[in-house]
């Protein structure tokens, strides 16, 4: 499973963070997720410009059962999970200030792709 993002932001680095996740009645239960910052792609990125992200998850099985649906979340922090970006060009742990990032994922140049096989239950 992959997701590639087109994104752009109003700062010269930040972070986006996807995750996948299966709903079920009783709630939903996430199945794998990534972080990534802009700067990884683009070390020069110039703000309010398109970029591509991509994003992997380790390969994973599980099933989707009639009625089930998955879920795709994105944002732009994960904390406690991950390290707070503080939306600051730079060595995190160096930074002093932070600021808050206006993104915007433009959605018709992005998508998921998911590898899957069919089963019965016989």
């Amino acid at each position: 499973m992959q997701v590639k993002l087109t994104v752009k932001s109003d700062c010269e680095d930040t972070c986006f963070y996807t995750r996948l996740s299966i709903v079920k009645k009783e709630g939903y239960y996430g199945l794998r997720d990534d972080i990534n910052q802009i700067s990884n792609f683009d070390k020069n990125y110039k703000p309010s410009s398109e970029i591509e992200m991509d994003f992997s998850f380790d390969e994973h099985s599980f099933v989707v059962k009639k009625g089930e649906k998955l879920r795709i979340d994105v944002s732009s922090s994960a904390f406690p999970l991950y390290v707070r970006h503080t939306n600051n060009k730079g060595l995190f742990s160096a930074q002093t200030t932070a600021k808050i990032a206006k993104n915007t994922i433009i959605l018709d140049k992005s998508f998921l792709t998911i590898y899957f096989e069919t089963h019965s239950d016989s």
